[in-house]
């Protein structure tokens, strides 16, 4: 009967412990935060800047042309435009560093998020 409510506690143990790591994987609004997408008017403001010499893009990796017209992130972290404009329509850092990018989320968008209607 020991062993059977030792068992008992590990497992109530180990379901306490998942519930605290989701917890810990949300943002304060209650939804996953690698889904929020960057605002339209921080995605408009990055900047365009010319590749220098052996630069790749790290999101598809291909290398840039010389002198190629790349995205410059505020990190200073350079893309190919539409392989950051497509990343940040679905998340708001950066895939290099994780600097965040403003977010506006409604309450509609928030129970989309949270409820999946």
């Amino acid at each position: 009967m020991e062993a059977i409510s030792r068992l008992i506690r590990i497992h109530e143990q180990q379901e306490e412990e998942e519930r605290e790591q989701k917890k810990r994987r949300r943002t304060i609004w209650g939804c996953n935060n690698h889904i929020i997408p960057a605002t339209r008017f921080s995605i408009a403001s990055l900047e365009s800047k010319e590749s220098q010499n052996n630069e790749e893009c790290s999101i598809c990796l291909d290398e840039f042309s010389e002198g190629e017209q790349v995205t410059q992130t505020p990190c200073k972290h350079k893309f190919h435009d539409d392989c950051i404009l497509k990343w940040l329509n679905g998340k708001h850092f950066c895939p290099m560093c994780r600097f965040q990018l403003p977010t506006k989320v409604t309450k509609d968008a928030m129970n989309k998020l949270i409820l999946g209607s």
